[in-house]
């Protein structure tokens, strides 16, 4: 609390410093709740949203600054862990749950501008993701050494690193064409497509293994729905 940067964390400049003495916890909680659910929230300079196709820390690097949309997020969880909530610059730990496309600097950011202060954002653990924690990895060492020794038995297969994903089953034949890199015709399972014509699929073959990622689309060239991969993974 009590400092603005460029960058709205720690490592960016300081921009504006103000005595917060006069916050108290009680004060900080209460506008911490005020973010929980559906908000609004206009994405940081140092990010990598793109405006007119640029992203905009690339423009942050030159001094550029852009008007930026806000956009809807969701704050599904907020919990205050611990606080050294004393003197000038009093700071908190909080844990977050939040949708895809969420800023923290920029919580740490309005959360300041609710309570009438500057703030910014000192440290970052995401701890979750995609449906695995930080308890269910290993460290960079740990990995290079199991290499080393052929014990891969921590590595996930692709299988179940992508089980939440749209997913497609090709037969054998279809299976050799992919592999190849070809366009498939397809002719089933087309609900999702009308609904999310962009969504990404994982292909697998007969045998339930992983083999490729694709779109479904429209040929310009040939008649009905096409499989197009995009990455062959056998």
């Amino acid at each position: 609390m009590g400092r603005a940067t460029d960058t709205q964390d720690v490592t960016g400049k300081t921009i504006e410093e103000q005595d917060c003495s006069h916050i108290s916890y009680e004060m900080f909680l209460g506008a911490l709740n005020s973010f929980l659910g559906e908000i609004q929230q206009i994405p940081p300079m140092v990010s990598a949203v793109k405006q007119q196709g640029v992203p905009l820390y690339k423009l942050a690097r030159k001094g550029i600054e852009v008007e930026r949309k806000p956009k809807t997020i969701v704050i599904k969880e907020i919990m205050p862990i611990s606080a050294q909530w004393q003197g000038e610059n009093p700071t908190a730990t909080f844990a977050v749950a939040c949708s895809k496309g969420s800023y923290m600097r920029t919580l740490c950011h309005d959360i300041g501008k609710k309570l009438g202060v500057c703030a910014c954002m000192e440290k970052l653990v995401r701890v979750e993701a995609g449906g695995f924690s930080m308890e269910d990895g290993i460290s960079l060492a740990d990995f290079l050494a199991a290499v080393e020794t052929g014990d891969l038995s921590a590595i996930l297969p692709m299988e179940q690193v992508v089980g939440d994903l749209p997913r497609l089953t090709v037969t054998d034949a279809e299976k050799e064409r992919i592999l190849h890199g070809n366009m498939i015709p397809w002719t089933r399972e087309t609900e999702q497509f009308a609904a999310q014509p962009d969504l990404e699929y994982m292909v697998f073959d007969e045998g339930k293994r992983l083999i490729a990622c694709g779109h479904l689309q429209q040929s310009e060239e040939n008649a009905g729905l096409w499989l197009k991969v995009r990455k062959v993974l056998a």
